[in-house]
C-alpha cells in the first residue's frame, strides 16, 4: 500500500466543526485511492481543530509567525523597495508565510519517516482524485498540481502532490533571504513555486482531480 503523509499547512481560519468535514472528506477520498494517510500540519495559529488528534496526526509544528514589519525589513534588505511592488493578486508578506510554513512542514515530513508521497495542502481545500491519478503520481518523476504552468500563467500552490525530495525542492528555498529574493521577484503567490520548480528542473504534470478548492465561506 502507497504511505502517504498529508501535510495541513498554514492558517486554520474556519470553525472547528466546518475543518473537521473537510479534513475528513479528504482522508476518505485519499484512502478510497488505497493509499496509507498520515496526517502532519504546520501552522503559524494558536489554535487548531481538537480532533486533529483523533485521525492518525503523526506531527504538528507550531511556530511563531514573522510579523509584517520582519518580512518587509527581510524583503528590502534583499531587493530595496519590492515589499511596496503591486501585486497582481496575493500579497507579499502572505506569500512569504505560506512558502515559510510549507518548507517547515516539508521538513518535519521528511525527518519523521519515509513516504512514498507527499500531499501539500491548505487547512480551507477538499482533494479527490482518480485511482488512475493516484497511481500515476506514482511515477517519482514529476511534481503534480490541478494546473501547471506550461498549460496556464501559473503552477496550483493550493494542492501539490510529489515524492518527498521533489516536493522539497518545489517548496524549500533553503534560507530566508533566498525566501525574501523569490517574494521580491514575484507578483502572485504561484510564483516562488515557479521559480524554484524552473530552478531545480522539475517536471509538472497536471493532476486531473474530480473535486477540489477552498471552501472558505464562513459560519
Amino acid at each position: 500500500m502507497t504511505r502517504v503523509a498529508l501535510l495541513i499547512r498554514g492558517q486554520f481560519r474556519l470553525s472547528d466543526r466546518r475543518h473537521d468535514e473537510l479534513l475528513d472528506e479528504t482522508l476518505r477520498c485519499l484512502s478510497h485511492v488505497g493509499w496509507n494517510v498520515d496526517l502532519h500540519v504546520a501552522t503559524y495559529t494558536d489554535s487548531v481543530i481538537s480532533r486533529l488528534y483523533e485521525k492518525n496526526l503523526c506531527s504538528i509544528t507550531r511556530y511563531q509567525s514573522p510579523s509584517d514589519e520582519y518580512i518587509r525589513s527581510t524583503i528590502e534588505t534583499v531587493a530595496p523597495g519590492a515589499s511596496r511592488n503591486r501585486w497582481e493578486y496575493g500579497s507579499p508578506l502572505n506569500t512569504f508565510r505560506q512558502y515559510r510554513t510549507a518548507s517547515i512542514g516539508i521538513a518535519a515530513v521528511r525527518a519523521y519517516d519515509s513516504y512514498d508521497l507527499v500531499v501539500n495542502t491548505r487547512p480551507d481545500c477538499v482533494i479527490d482524485i482518480a485511482p488512475e491519478s493516484a497511481q500515476a503520481c506514482l511515477d517519482g518523476l514529476s511534481y503534480n498540481a490541478p494546473h501547471i504552468s506550461s498549460e496556464t500563467q501559473f503552477t496550483n500552490d493550493q494542492i501539490g502532490i510529489a515524492r518527498p525530495s521533489i516536493m522539497e525542492k518545489a517548496w524549500n528555498p533553503l534560507s530566508i533571504p533566498n525566501l525574501a529574493q523569490l517574494v521580491a521577484k514575484s507578483l502572485r503567490g504561484e510564483d516562488p513555486l515557479d521559480m524554484m520548480i524552473y530552478k531545480n528542473e522539475l517536471h509538472c504534470k497536471r493532476l486531473p482531480i474530480r473535486n477540489w478548492g477552498q471552501h472558505l465561506q464562513r459560519e
